[in-house]
């Protein structure tokens, strides 16, 4: 068993004019991940930020191979919504 935590560091493009708005953009990725994957995801860091957050999430994966292949179907999923990965970090317990 590989319990795996992520820091991704996302900057949303496009005019972000509000916190509001912010934050209904980053809870439909954190939402969307979530439903699809079945993880524990949250909003960590910059929330006072327009155009840029990082949010956390765990999961456990029965190999490594499982853990590839989970790492690529989420930034397939975070392709395309208006957002660029800033930076995105692994760490494995």
């Amino acid at each position: 068993m590989i319990v795996s935590l992520y820091k991704i560091k996302i900057k949303l493009l496009g005019n972000i004019t509000s916190l509001k708005e912010k934050r209904r953009i980053v809870s439909s990725v954190k939402n969307s991940i979530k439903n699809k994957f079945n993880v524990s995801i949250r909003e960590v860091n910059y929330q006072d930020y327009l155009n840029i957050s990082e949010i956390a999430m765990a999961y456990i994966a029965l190999s490594s191979k499982e853990l590839d292949k989970f790492e690529a179907r989420i930034m397939e999923n975070l392709f395309g919504k208006n957002i660029e990965i800033v930076n995105f970090e692994r760490n494995l317990k």
